[in-house]
């Protein structure tokens, strides 16, 4: 009887050692980022991409985001909506890290990496506006993105 009392505890303990490990394999991962939305095809784009509306996220971890500018190489961008400081949902402790990758097909790419932290339902994403500038400083057309709503 002894014999079988151990066995059932080495099971049950073996049982949620195997559990815990596929907790922790699970938290380690980084959620795939995916297209979300997207101001229109053109010289001038924004997209922001971030985990799939169907992916499971938990309400302890922070959320991955990234936006994307997309410019011709002698324009520049700007927009007060791409530090999230008056997003209620979210909290945004640091300054995203930005990343300019080289030009191709005379085009840069600017992408800011955000970590968010999720503090409130419903968790929205408003839209972005970035106003481009030529090359000569002429204002081009304002660009925008929809809002989304992430499930947490």
């Amino acid at each position: 009887m002894k014999k079988l009392i151990y066995i059932l505890v080495l099971l049950a303990a073996l049982a949620a050692f195997l559990v815990l490990l596929a907790a922790l394999a699970a938290f380690g991962k980084a959620p795939a980022l995916v297209e979300r939305s997207s101001s229109p095809p053109g010289d001038y784009t924004v997209r922001i991409l971030a985990p799939a509306e169907e992916q499971e996220l938990h309400y302890d971890e922070t959320v991955p985001m990234v936006v994307e500018l997309v410019f011709p190489e002698n324009a520049s961008a700007s927009s007060p909506d791409l530090n999230f400081d008056d997003v209620p949902c979210f909290d945004c402790d640091k300054e995203p890290e930005k990343e300019s990758q080289p030009a191709t097909d005379g085009r840069k790419t600017v992408r800011f990496s955000y970590q968010l932290e999720p503090l409130q339902r419903p968790f929205e994403i408003p839209k972005i506006t970035v106003t481009f500038k030529d090359e000569q400083g002429n204002d081009m057309p304002v660009t925008t993105t929809n809002p989304f709503t992430m499930n947490i």
